[in-house]
């Protein structure tokens, strides 16, 4: 009877509620519409900021990137993940995650470990490439329910180069027994 109700509202409504068939259908599906409403909107929330972290990073090609991640003292012995977000703004896997523990997990270039005496985890990145920027997510895993996480953009900026194209210093003229200068050069 229940899930006949659900897929025939207007009849239910007719034969219990003594209702317009137009008008209580109406309403009906209204109801369920709202319902619907408020659950994908409570669960597609970020569950009142259970993670956070930061919204943007900058960091030099070649050099490491950190990034931590708060999370709600609840989600303590739950597992930690980061993952890079799809075209869609979507995360499908995870790169690296922990297992709920504080043993630092590494994989490759990433590597991430939870604190729970900070209610915090940490993602390293090492030798960081121009194709490293993007989305990603720190986040945590929810037995039951959806996962709560956190969106940054990673930014990549070209490393600076320590040479200069217009020096004036040459190597011939530079005497490494004689760092500051030792005067003019003996003429023979």
């Amino acid at each position: 009877m229940c899930m006949w109700a659900w897929l025939h509202p207007e009849e239910f409504f007719v034969k219990n509620h003594r209702e317009n068939s137009t008008s209580g259908a109406r309403s009906w599906k209204m109801r369920i519409f709202l319902v619907w409403t408020l659950f994908l909107v409570r669960a597609t929330s970020t569950g009142g900021q259970a993670v956070t972290g930061p919204r943007q990073v900058t960091v030099e090609q070649g050099s490491s990137l950190a990034v931590s991640c708060s999370y709600k003292p609840r989600y303590k012995l739950n597992s930690k993940y980061w993952c890079r977000k799809n075209s869609l703004r979507v995360c499908f896997t995870y790169i690296i995650q922990t297992d709920g523990s504080e043993v630092t997990v590494t994989q490759d270039r990433l590597s991430i470990r939870d604190n729970h005496t900070a209610n915090s985890f940490r993602v390293t990145l090492s030798s960081v490439t121009l194709e490293d920027a993007g989305q990603y997510s720190c986040g945590v895993k929810r037995r039951l329910g959806i996962n709560r996480w956190h969106s940054t953009k990673v930014m990549v900026s070209e490393a600076v180069s320590n040479t200069t194209e217009d020096s004036n210093v040459s190597l011939l003229t530079t005497n490494p027994l004689c760092p500051r200068g030792c005067g003019e050069p003996p003429v023979l």
